[in-house]
């Protein structure tokens, strides 16, 4: 499993479609943060490095503005 921070411009419904992709995908949404910015982030887990690339792409596809990966790293499985 890999726990991975993305950032998204909250902006023209960009915010809804990010969360509606990945739940779409079935994504594990761990939290998110928006400290009064423009950017909020959010914390997610993905299965492989595989995955969490086509979830980029298909969030960049969808959304006006770009979604970014801020940090990654692999997470034990329980």
């Amino acid at each position: 499993m890999i726990k991975a921070i993305l950032r998204y411009t909250d902006c023209l419904q960009d915010g809804r479609k990010v969360f509606t992709v990945l739940t779409n995908n079935k994504i594990t949404v761990v939290g998110t943060k928006y400290n009064w910015s423009m950017y909020p982030r959010v914390v997610v887990l993905v299965k492989d490095y595989d995955h969490l690339s086509s979830l980029l792409h298909e969030l960049n596809t969808s959304c006006t503005y770009e979604v970014r990966l801020v940090k990654y790293h692999t997470v034990k499985e329980r």
